[in-house]
């Protein structure tokens, strides 16, 4: 070796600095502890309004199409069931009735399917937050006024076909 160089040499197993049997180890201080608590919360929370409207408008645009239809109704049930708090049926309602109205039978029909399954899973908490004090009954009766405006939109083609047609 050149003794030009001031490399340090590696320990070798019999040089090697052991820690000494007497060490401990200590628990945190409470500064340390106190930095532990103000970490964010990782616990699952409820999901925010705009990624259950947004998960609900992409399951609705599954079932107007008929190869995925039966994937996005699943998905739909899946967040009506697990999101089923009285801002979320704001989200629900909102959504089905912004819908465009271009779609077939089988896709109007899926439509209808999931106004009632809202209605299973609410059930008499069915308590639109618009509603000032919310109100079931006025809840229901814009359930149904949706699910009225489906088949309205349904016999006035029918009727319009009909009348051309004679």
């Amino acid at each position: 070796m050149d003794p030009s160089h001031d490399e340090p040499e590696l320990p070798t197993n019999d040089q090697r600095i052991s820690r000494p049997k007497s060490s401990k180890i200590t628990k945190p201080s409470q500064n340390q502890r106190d930095r532990n608590n103000n970490r964010p919360d990782t616990s699952p929370q409820e999901p925010s309004i705009h990624d259950v409207r947004q998960a609900f408008q992409v399951g609705l645009n599954k079932i107007a199409n008929a190869q995925t239809r039966e994937i996005g109704l699943k998905e739909i049930q899946g967040i009506i069931l697990t999101n089923n708090s009285p801002n979320n049926l704001r989200v629900y309602f909102s959504s089905l009735k912004d819908l465009k109205r271009h779609h077939d039978a089988a896709t109007k029909e899926v439509e209808v399917l999931i106004f009632g399954y809202i209605a299973t899973v609410y059930k008499t908490n069915l308590l639109d937050p618009l509603d000032k004090p919310p109100n079931l009954l006025k809840s229901v009766v814009r359930l149904c006024e949706s699910i009225h405006s489906y088949f309205k939109v349904f016999f006035k083609t029918k009727i319009d076909f009909l009348i051309h047609d004679c």
